[in-house]
């Protein structure tokens, strides 16, 4: 289905609502299942589907953004895309927070989908990660759906 750029973190959030009352799994396996259908089912209006300007990211780590609060672990996916005729890629971002002691000593890292065969071999070799196998089995703290311009 073709949609909009600015209906995005909306139906983001729709697929992320219908994936928890459905299935009983971790927030982890959500979130994939939810950017994975996103990628796979809505087609973003003006942006062709070359592997360089509809992508996705997977990326982790304990970061510090606002010095006020206490670092989180942060467990990302992002759909990055670049409308044609445009400079600006966009990221639709979901974002899962953790509290930060069960992942010490896990590194930060990404991984690019483009970087594997395909979508499904992206997700298991993240599958098999420290930080995906703790963030499986620890509590969220929050998500959050969003969208920026880089």
């Amino acid at each position: 289905m073709k949609i909009k750029l600015e209906q995005s973190t909306e139906i983001l959030s729709e697929i992320l609502e219908k994936q928890i009352t459905s299935q009983s799994k971790s927030w982890i396996e959500w979130a994939f299942d939810t950017m994975l259908e996103f990628k796979a089912d809505y087609k973003i209006d003006n942006c062709s589907n070359d592997e360089e300007t509809d992508e996705l990211l997977a990326e982790y780590g304990t970061n510090n953004w606002n010095p006020k609060e206490k670092p989180k672990f942060e467990f990302t996916l992002t759909r990055q895309i670049q409308l044609d005729g445009e400079e600006e890629y966009y990221q639709i971002k979901l974002k899962l927070t953790f509290e930060p002691k069960s992942f010490d000593g896990i590194e930060s890292t990404n991984f690019w989908a483009m970087d594997f065969e395909n979508a499904a071999e992206w997700k298991s070799e993240i599958e098999k990660t420290d930080g995906y196998k703790k963030a499986s089995k620890t509590e969220l703290l929050n998500h959050e759906i969003s969208m920026y311009s880089t």
